[in-house]
């Protein structure tokens, strides 16, 4: 089943996906197993980058001592984080390159 839902995860049109039949923790997993990948790619400052990667970890420090409900809510958070950065990078490089245009 886990190689199913990163390979859903995975596909160009991933975003399309609503991931209905598989449990909510499940759905965090495969998105932060994709975003592990992808994070490289989004401009952002070394902060944020240092932030969201510490909630994209497949498995907390183990000197954080952190619950596993604790580290799902981290993991959610780090994609939701993601993907607004990301649709964010979009969104200045489609006006950088619409105000080169004019």
């Amino acid at each position: 089943m886990a190689t199913q839902v990163v390979a859903r995860a995975e596909a160009n049109d991933h975003r399309l996906e609503k991931f209905r039949d598989v449990f909510a923790q499940d759905m965090i997993w495969a998105a932060q197993t994709m975003w592990r990948k992808r994070l490289p790619s989004i401009e952002m400052t070394v902060f944020q980058e240092s932030l969201i990667s510490r909630g994209l970890k497949e498995f907390p420090d183990e000197d954080d001592q952190m619950p596993r409900e604790c580290s799902v809510s981290m993991g959610y958070s780090a994609v939701l984080a993601a993907e607004c950065l990301e649709m964010i990078d979009d969104v200045s490089e489609n006006v950088v390159h619409n105000d080169c245009l004019v």
